[in-house]
């Protein structure tokens, strides 16, 4: 049943930081592009785009985080709290499974995907060629989940105002409507999303109000997701936590509310420290 609702905070999170890894189908770009020296040994890409030209280059703050440096900052267990063991990201459907929530959230959210898809093609830009990813995903014996996503040199970093239309699109979407075919039951997810300026240079929450009704659950139950994300310098912080559910009483049990913050509040610190600031 998590792993049914898991896709749709990394989709959510995606959507806001790499737009173009969520928009299915992109339009292709125009007009002349070039390359000029970004400093640093990198490079800043000019993209024409609607009859004009946009030239971005990576943030210059700091020095990049390797692969090694995303994984040493990964939460342990004991940090998750009592209860928690690491479990795999992916399972063989993972992939169905993200397609349907990616069609699904297109239906709902067609405001968003314009508009990740408008941002996609004026910022798809591989700063550092290939990305520094590092993920660790924690759940307990109740589905309780918690998920943490570190990004490195991501295609698409936003402005304040960009982050703005981004919200403002995520707050117009329809509920998100997905059937679950494992358990024959549907699950329903409405967004909310708000800035937030606690962590990083730019940041945002995004709330998932999630009902689940099946066989198991006729009566339905409604649980919780949070997924807060910030931009620190180059890299990305993404934060995923998702209720439970007693399989004895089908009351939702809500993971601790506090846990993404003090997460985010070590992580951010963490990272300007490698980051020589």
């Amino acid at each position: 049943m998590t792993r049914r609702v898991r896709p749709v905070g990394v989709v959510c999170a995606a959507l806001v930081f790499v737009a173009a890894s969520c928009t299915a189908e992109v339009g292709t770009t125009t007009g002349a592009a070039g390359t000029t020296n970004g400093g640093a040994g990198e490079s800043a890409t000019t993209v024409g785009n609607y009859g004009s030209s946009v030239t971005t280059a990576p943030p210059t703050t700091g020095r990049p985080l390797t692969s090694a440096d995303l994984t040493e900052l990964l939460p342990t267990r004991a940090e998750i709290g009592p209860g928690y063991a690491v479990v795999a990201l992916d399972s063989a459907s993972a992939a169905q499974s993200d397609r349907e929530w990616d069609a699904a959230t297109k239906k709902a959210c067609p405001e968003l995907y314009k508009v990740s898809s408008t941002f996609s093609q004026l910022f798809t830009v591989a700063y550092r060629g290939s990305p520094a990813i590092a993920q660790r995903a924690f759940a307990d014996a109740d589905s309780r989940r918690v998920e943490v996503d570190l990004t490195e040199g991501a295609d698409f970093i936003p402005t304040d105002s960009q982050l703005e239309k981004i919200i403002s699109a995520t707050n117009a979407c329809d509920p998100i409507e997905v059937h679950d075919d494992e358990t024959d039951g549907e699950i329903t997810v409405t967004l909310r999303a708000s800035p937030d300026n606690h962590y990083g240079d730019l940041g945002m929450v995004m709330t998932m109000d999630i009902e689940l009704v099946n066989a198991l659950l006729p009566g339905g139950v409604e649980m919780m997701g949070h997924v807060r994300t910030f931009q620190r310098g180059r890299t990305t912080v993404s934060i995923t936590t998702v209720d439970g559910v007693d399989p004895h009483t089908g009351r939702a049990l809500p993971v601790d509310y506090d846990l993404a913050a003090d997460l985010a509040e070590k992580l951010d610190g963490e990272i300007q420290r490698l980051q020589g600031h």
